[in-house]
C-alpha cells in the first residue's frame, strides 16, 4: 500500500471546483480510495499553513506515479493553476 498526503491552500474555492471535477474521476481511474479528507481544525506540534488536508490510498507507489503523471490528472493540476497552492506528498 502506499498513500498520497495532500495539503491544500484554496484561494479561489468556486474556481478550485473545476479542479475537484477532474481529479476525483482521476483518482478513481488509477484504483486510489480517498482515506480521509476535510480542513485543517487545528496543529497539534508545528507550524500547519494548509487549509485542507486529504489522505489518499494506491496499491503501491508505481500506481500512485502513474496517477500523478497521468494526462487527466495533470489536466486537473492545470485548472488549479493561480486558483490554490498544493502539496502532495508521496509515502
Amino acid at each position: 500500500m502506499s498513500y498520497v498526503l495532500v495539503r491544500t491552500t484554496v484561494h479561489d474555492p468556486a474556481a478550485f471546483e473545476a479542479y475537484r471535477r477532474l481529479a476525483g474521476p482521476s483518482i478513481q481511474a488509477h484504483g486510489g480510495r480517498m482515506l480521509a479528507k476535510g480542513p485543517v481544525l487545528e496543529s497539534l506540534e508545528g507550524a500547519e499553513s494548509a487549509q485542507r488536508v486529504a489522505l489518499i490510498a494506491f496499491d503501491d507507489p508505481e500506481t500512485a506515479r502513474r496517477w500523478y503523471d497521468s494526462p487527466a490528472y495533470q489536466q486537473a493540476v492545470r485548472a488549479r493553476a493561480g486558483v490554490a497552492e498544493m502539496s502532495l506528498t508521496l509515502f
